[in-house]
């Protein structure tokens, strides 16, 4: 009986999923009794951590249930109220915003087109997608841009001479190159394509000069510094293909 008994406490320990060590204890064990017990005891063990193992399986899927069954009833609600014309899906809405954002600007022809190819792009993707993010930014900044507001620009010299010499003294040789900047613009129509590049150390005037300029163009002065930059992408932008892009500084 004492043998049999001992079998059957080895048999038990070998069902538990105990370590190595705690295995070894009960067959090290050579009293009968206290063989058993040890047993007893493993496999104690084993029946909380299968009830524990139970209780956590049966909260999982209660939790998944939960959320498959509310992601259904969102969904049949967002097809009911698409059905009855209550609620449009988020894509529609969408491109039904950059229409209408588009439809107030005055954009120019070449600029429509690429606006309306991405409208048409947006539309075939899938929300979920990454490409669909990337589209909806980049037409986010398109209709943003204040397409057809222009300052008219002044090309009166007598006018810039006269703003020159209020906001700055002396500097006659950088008054009379700008003279001739805005002379040339006044025969060509306009000052685009051009560039002026003023050097020299801190505190010389060459922003106030910058500002003087565009108030005797009647032009916005807009100003932005590049010190510590050293990739052209931040001033120019990055490509679209980037993730995270975004317009460059003279854009923004």
């Amino acid at each position: 009986e004492i043998h049999e008994s001992g079998k059957l406490a080895d048999f038990g320990a070998a069902l538990s999923t105990a370590d190595a060590q705690a295995l070894q204890e009960v067959l090290s064990t050579l009293n009968v009794t206290e063989r058993i017990e040890k047993t007893l005891l493993l496999l104690k063990k084993e029946l909380e951590l299968s009830k524990l193992q139970s209780e956590i399986s049966k909260q999982v899927e209660e939790k998944i249930s939960a959320n498959q069954r509310r992601y259904m009833l969102m969904e049949q609600l967002k097809h009911i109220k698409k059905e009855l014309g209550l609620e449009k899906d988020d894509k529609e809405a969408l491109t039904a915003k950059f229409a209408d954002r588009i439809a107030k600007l005055e954009v120019p022809a070449e600029a429509r087109r690429v606006i309306d190819e991405e409208l048409a792009k947006l539309a075939s993707l899938e929300p979920s997608s990454s490409e669909f993010n990337v589209t909806r930014n980049y037409l986010d900044w398109l209709t943003q841009l204040p397409w057809g507001i222009y300052s008219e620009e002044n090309y009166n010299l007598a006018r810039a001479d006269r703003v020159l010499s209020e906001d700055h003294y002396g500097l006659e040789d950088i008054k009379e190159r700008i003279t001739e900047f805005i002379a040339v613009g006044a025969l060509c129509g306009s000052t685009q394509g051009k560039i002026l590049c003023f050097v020299g150390p801190p505190g010389v005037g060459k922003t106030s000069i910058g500002k003087s300029i565009a108030r005797a163009l009647n032009r916005e002065f807009f100003r932005f510094s590049v010190g510590g930059l050293t990739d052209v992408a931040e001033i120019k932008g990055h490509r679209r293909t980037y993730v995270g892009a975004m317009p460059g500084l003279i854009a923004q």
